[in-house]
């Protein structure tokens, strides 16, 4: 891994080893680092990676940080990461492969601008924090990172897909390929998904709710149909506790009783050993689902009714709501991306 310095930092930290002609590392290992002071009473220390844009900023840093960069720096990954909800399995594969940690001097000018300008940025918004903080500015502008709101910004996002695209996320072992069917009036919104073994009913509640679009928590219960013998509600404890392993293979099916009134048939279609996936991935869907907002199966019925109908009383209501994002249409990608961060939340 390198770290490539401006001389302003060298100083402050007393780097008096800088490698001048570094050896040439992937991008995704190759990370930018400045110090600045803003009016005397703000300094931060930057660092940017070459790759993807990510950046790390601590907030008034002091000795402890200029006397061990290299610490600061990993410390701060790590946080600002977790803060935006990357799974910690992945942090600690990307840490490892790191190598290294040596320091270059920066001859990249091009890439001084660009952290000269993300910093005037961050003054501009105004957020100052103590100690080390995170701060994630995507190719659009600058993205603030809201930890109560635990969001996922979309350079962090790049970032993480970014590590998936170099194999760091993936998941290695028994794979589970499921058929998910939402049922509606009028057939079933569909969709199929891969997910490890080894995770639990908790997490593929999370990874149903993002497949049909859907957030926050509603209430859920799990309903095992075993090749023989009468179905039985898995407990809360089991929920959490338990593996798709210990169940799936020895059962018939599966259903997801979701919410008030709505159901979600679970089918194991094939299990796949030995195998390296992303985890979770959506590997195809088919038919709209409705929004979060609508509690019942009848609501969803009437919304389609008056959305379908220009006679219909609510129909130009239906149709604003819709417009303004209160509906939205099955997109294959859009549902691939929430469901592959849907295990990210810690």
């Amino acid at each position: 891994m390198i770290v490539h310095i401006t001389m302003n930092l060298a100083k402050a930290t007393g780097s008096k080893r800088l490698l001048a002609s570094p050896p040439t590392v992937e991008g995704l290992f190759s990370w930018r680092a400045n110090y600045y002071m803003y009016g005397g009473r703000h300094p931060f220390l930057f660092f940017m990676n070459d790759e993807t844009r990510f950046v790390l900023a601590i907030n008034n840093p002091g000795q402890k940080e200029f006397g061990n960069l290299e610490a600061a720096f990993f410390d701060t990954l790590r946080d600002t990461l977790l803060s935006n909800s990357i799974n910690p399995l992945v942090i600690d594969n990307y840490i490892s492969q790191c190598g290294k940690f040596e320091l270059a001097q920066n001859k990249d000018r091009k890439a001084t601008g660009l952290m000269n300008s993300k910093a005037k940025d961050v003054k501009q918004k105004q957020h100052w924090f103590y100690g080390a903080i995170g701060l994630s500015l995507g190719a659009s502008g600058s993205l603030y990172l809201d930890e109560d709101e635990r969001k996922i910004s979309s350079s962090a996002l790049d970032f993480f897909a970014r590590l998936d695209n170099c194999g760091l996320s993936l998941y290695n072992g028994t794979f589970f390929e499921l058929e998910l069917k939402l049922e509606l009036a009028d057939g079933y919104a569909t969709r199929v998904v891969k997910v490890s073994a080894a995770l639990t009913f908790e997490q593929l509640i999370a990874i149903i709710s993002a497949a049909y679009g859907w957030r926050g928590a509603k209430t859920y219960i799990f309903e095992i149909f075993p090749q023989s013998g009468p179905s039985y509600l898995l407990e809360r404890e089991a929920v959490c506790s338990a593996t798709l392993s210990t169940r799936i293979p020895e059962c018939k099916s599966i259903t997801c009783h979701y919410g008030v009134g709505w159901r979600i048939f679970v089918k194991h279609l094939r299990t796949l050993e030995n195998a390296s996936y992303s985890c979770p991935t959506l590997a195809s869907g088919d038919g709209d689902a409705p929004t979060y907002s609508m509690l019942y199966p009848a609501e969803y019925d009437d919304f389609l009714k008056a959305r379908s109908d220009p006679r219909h009383p609510s129909y130009e209501y239906v149709q604003s709501a819709a417009n303004v994002g209160y509906w939205m249409p099955f997109e294959l990608d859009s549902a691939k991306r929430d469901v592959f961060t849907s295990l990210c939340l810690n």
